[in-house]
């Protein structure tokens, strides 16, 4: 696990590193430029017959590029550095036994794309307009691929990933120390490439204001329940799903196979008497239980003391998945009020909060909410404009409005808000999961790991995890398109391996 940074987390670090006698600014800055140049060497193809053009800006991200290039020179490696601005370098200058002849003062120039371009032009700080030689600097970067950024592309807000102007998009971006928040919003997204996190020395457990954690592989290693001999299929969790109407009957079906396939050992699908046939003809491993709907394909009022009782003394409950939110859903609100065990709400479960007739405060204590971004601007009411521009305030202001109940917010990065209000990024999926029914596929992941008794916060990320995981083995087996969601299903055996066979 590895914290994720504000710019301001970031150089109250690199000031609390200084300040403790760690490593000094000079320490970090030569560190910085070194393990830049080791990267280059470790990763690009064939470096010694490449020509590196290395564009130092004003401040400490332009610092780490001359030092850089240094490296890089001594290394034997063609480069050369590219000067936008040398008054606040000098010292850097000064230090480093640069030769003359491989430092240029920064002129227009165009692209060449046999050649590899390092951006030191902006890091953290920037907060302004972007204008004269460093926009058009910028704009000549974004004319080839083959760009790695010194902590964060040029012209990206470091807090928001929002485009200052125009910004550099990279092939690779090299966080020193710690990711940014910018790189996981906004143009940060699209902008960053691959990010690679590369230790430069800072000083470890300092205390901070924001505690945003993104989740890494070794933190998942482990937490998939262990297999027991002395077992059966209720010990392995019995499941309740109230999910699925006319029309959208698949959602239900992806997510009970989905909680089948990690683990669950029963799954009992409530299901309106009307559309029992299509459900008892695809879900096999599952029971069936029919309610009657007078014909309609959906629950109604009168089934609401039914599906109370009969989500007693069950495991786990999923609910809203291919429910009718169009029809009259007071029973809902109803249903939920009167639950006792742990649930995973999804989809259309959440329509009876956007019409007030529950408020979160009166939803099971047990739950994890597992809302797209739309469906949570609408939950919490809140601007996805504002959203945007501060991700990380408005999450934080989410934290007392769940009263210990979990979140998780899908999107390109999964965010997690836990029981005890800790904020986790998830960020290991890809653009495959971008497909209809692949939330209802992690709403049953969810589910049937709750059922096995796993508590719901190691349940949020683990399933949150796994889910990701998946795309990425479909991505590297498979294809780089055409998932659809019961491909997650089908490979979710295979990714639950790699959680467990660890090396």
């Amino acid at each position: 696990m590895i914290s994720i940074l504000t710019s301001e987390d970031a150089q109250l670090i690199d000031k609390k590193t200084i300040d403790s006698g760690h490593n000094s600014e000079e320490d970090l800055i030569n560190n910085a430029g070194r393990s830049i140049a080791q990267f280059i060497l470790d990763n690009i193809e064939d470096p010694f017959n490449k020509n590196f053009k290395i564009l130092a800006g004003p401040g400490n991200n332009g610092n780490d590029a001359i030092v850089a290039h240094y490296y890089l020179i001594k290394y034997k490696v063609k480069s050369t550095l590219i000067l936008l601005r040398n008054k606040s370098n000098g010292w850097v200058l000064k230090k480093y036994n640069i030769p003359k002849h491989t430092i240029k003062q920064y002129r227009r120039f165009k692209i060449n794309k046999s050649n590899w371009y390092i951006d030191g032009i902006f890091g953290l700080g920037l907060n302004k307009e972007i204008s004269g030689i460093y926009q058009e600097a910028i704009e000549q970067l974004r004319k080839t691929k083959k760009v790695i950024s010194i902590d964060i592309p040029s012209g990206i807000n470091s807090n928001n990933g929002k485009s200052i102007s125009k910004s550099v998009k990279s092939n690779y971006t090299l966080a020193m120390g710690n990711p940014k928040i910018g790189h996981y919003f906004n143009d940060g997204l699209n902008s960053t490439g691959k990010l690679i996190i590369l230790d430069i020395g800072l000083a470890k457990d300092i205390n901070l204001n924001n505690k945003f954690n993104l989740i890494e592989l070794s933190d998942v290693q482990g937490l998939y329940p262990s297999i027991n001999k002395n077992v059966h299929k209720y010990i392995k969790g019995h499941v309740v799903s109230i999910a699925g109407s006319k029309g959208y009957t698949g959602a239900a079906i992806l997510a009970c196979i989905s909680a089948l396939k990690v683990g669950a050992g029963v799954i009992k699908v409530i299901v309106p008497d009307s559309l029992n046939h299509i459900f008892e003809n695809v879900l096999l491993e599952c029971i069936t239980y029919p309610i009657d709907d007078q014909g309609k394909g959906f629950f109604s009022l009168k089934n609401k003391n039914e599906l109370i009782s009969l989500t007693r003394n069950k495991d786990a409950l999923l609910f809203g998945p291919g429910l009718a939110a169009s029809q009259n859903n007071i029973w809902m609100s109803k249903v939920l009020s009167n639950v006792d065990i742990p649930v995973v709400l999804d989809a259309s479960g959440f329509s009876p909060i956007y019409s007030k007739q529950i408020e979160i405060s009166q939803l099971p204590k047990k739950c994890i909410l597992t809302p797209h971004l739309g469906e949570f601007s609408k939950i919490f009411e809140i601007n996805l404009k504002s959203f945007y521009l501060n991700p990380m305030e408005t999450i934080k202001s989410i934290i007392p409005k769940l009263e210990k109940r979990i979140l998780i917010v899908k999107g390109p990065v999964i965010i997690i808000i836990t029981s005890k209000g800790q904020i986790f990024f998830v960020n290991n999926g890809n653009n495959l999961l971008a497909t209809s029914g692949s939330g209802d596929v992690l709403a049953g992941i969810l589910t049937g790991l709750i059922a096995q008794g796993i508590n719901l916060d190691t349940a949020s990320i683990l399933g949150s995890y796994l889910h990701g995981l998946i795309s990425q083995i479909y991505e590297k087996d498979i294809n780089k398109y055409g998932m659809i969601a019961s491909d997650l299903i089908k490979l979710l055996p295979s990714a639950i391996s790699k959680l467990v066979n660890v090396p």
